[in-house]
């Protein structure tokens, strides 16, 4: 059975979460802002990369901070949803490599990887949760 999550905990959890998607949106943006300018230098460039980069962080530690204050049934969840997410994201990149070898979608187009993370990752541990909630 799983224990229940007290209010606080709660909000803290969904406060960390909101500012964590804030941070890959911002850096998202950041990133793609001097991507796009021809004129930037390396060291912006690289900035840019770090910064990118490091925006990914938040999510992560909001994602492993929400798994670890959680019982075995959250972190079996959990890691039984990462693993199908892990298997999905292989099956979603081959598609979409196929898909651009067969000319249905342009060589231009790309895969956004965190977002898509992200998205993969929120199916699977709903699919596990279901799972495990209604198995027989």
């Amino acid at each position: 059975m799983a224990k229940v999550i007290p209010l606080s905990h709660l909000l803290k959890i969904l406060g960390f979460c909101i500012i964590a998607v804030v941070c890959l949106l911002l850096g998202s943006e950041f990133t793609e802002s001097v991507f796009q300018r021809a004129d930037a230098s390396i060291a912006l460039r690289w900035g840019a990369v770090v910064v990118g980069t490091v925006s990914i962080v938040p999510w992560l530690w909001t994602v492993f901070w929400g798994v670890t204050t959680g019982d075995e049934f959250v972190q079996r969840v959990a890691l039984v949803g990462t693993a199908l997410a892990f298997v999905v994201a292989i099956v979603v990149n081959v598609a979409f490599g196929l898909l651009q070898d067969a000319r249905i979608v342009g060589w231009d187009r790309h895969l956004q990887p965190v977002p898509t993370a992200i998205i993969l990752w929120t199916f699977g541990v709903s699919v596990a949760a279901l799972y495990y909630r209604f198995r027989p």
